[in-house]
């Protein structure tokens, strides 16, 4: 699971969103979907942090945040399934990237609606390179969970590129936020991938 000391403040996110020159949404309970995807790039396991930020209409700020995946499971890092390498969505703000759908036919999920980039990594093996070639377009990136029935401790197969949590009940919990948030502003939602900064 992710370790505790490289978790996200409301005021860091806040802070990364602003200073990449992305929009930060401050209509009451229009919500910033934010990964945060933390430094170590070989480890197999949940370090990343998926967090939601949004005002109420008595103008209190709500924070919250759960352990996910921002890059995919060391399997497709060696195997990739596309023949260009393997995806790693890029830092940035895809604005309308997700709306609600079904996970390969199997559970609700956040699925892609817009467009976004990824980087590929093609020397097949476990670390992640954040330096290869680009391509933007539709590739099925989504936010998911991983297993139904348990928290995961390593990506593993769970995750091709996609954001994915580590807990099914966070995940739940996730999801109903942001179909709240929906329900008011639209069909989709934006989301904005930062990194943690070096010290």
């Amino acid at each position: 699971m992710a370790r505790s000391n490289s978790a996200p403040s409301l005021t860091v996110i806040r802070n990364l969103v602003k200073d990449g020159g992305h929009v930060w949404f401050k209509k009451p309970f229009s919500v910033n979907v934010v990964g945060y995807r933390t430094a170590d790039l070989q480890t197999n396991t949940f370090n990343d942090w998926m967090t939601l930020s949004w005002l109420d209409d008595c103008g209190m700020w709500f924070f919250r945040r759960w352990p996910i995946t921002t890059d995919p499971g060391v399997y497709w890092r060696v195997n990739p399934m596309n023949v260009n390498g393997c995806g790693i969505l890029k830092p940035g703000q895809y604005r309308g990237l997700w709306k609600l759908g079904m996970f390969k036919g199997r559970y609700e999920a956040l699925v892609q609606a817009g467009e976004c980039t990824l980087w590929r990594d093609n020397d097949k093996n476990a670390t992640i390179d954040l330096t290869g070639a680009e391509q933007t377009g539709r590739f099925g990136i989504a936010c998911h969970r991983a297993s139904e029935h348990r928290t995961s401790h390593k990506v593993s197969r769970w995750s091709a590129g996609c954001q994915v949590f580590a807990d099914p009940d966070q995940y739940d919990e996730f999801l109903a936020i942001v179909r709240y948030s929906m329900r008011v502003f639209g069909p989709t939602v934006s989301y904005t991938l930062v990194e943690e900064r070096q010290k």
